[in-house]
């Protein structure tokens, strides 16, 4: 399995993460909701806010993993509502620029 490492730094306290690629069945999974519209050739995109705060949830959920297991570090989105939401949102940061990456990499090597 290929890892994005991104650096994690909490109060005080820094550490190596590993994330791992959505697959696309999970890409699509989350993707649902995201509605956008075009009106007069302008798109608009309509967000509801705690669904788009549970989609980084559920990204960080499924791509955050313990390399030598290669199993999620949270066994369930719920997990999560235990850490302070300023950790969380630093974490779902970082997931969402680890699938950036992956993104990247995959185009440059003319996969995407």
């Amino acid at each position: 399995m290929e890892f994005v490492e991104k650096t994690f730094t909490y109060r005080g306290a820094t550490t190596t993460l590993h994330f791992r690629e959505l697959t696309a069945g999970e890409q699509l999974r989350l993707s649902q909701g995201v509605r956008s519209t075009v009106r007069e050739g302008v798109s608009e995109v309509t967000l509801d806010f705690a669904a788009e705060a549970e989609r980084g949830h559920r990204l960080l959920q499924a791509t955050l993993i313990d390399p030598a297991t290669e199993k999620p570090v949270y066994s369930s989105v719920s997990k999560l509502h235990d850490e302070p939401s300023t950790k969380v949102k630093i974490l779902v940061d970082l997931a969402r620029a680890a699938q950036a990456e992956f993104a990247q990499k995959a185009s440059e090597a003319g996969e995407g």
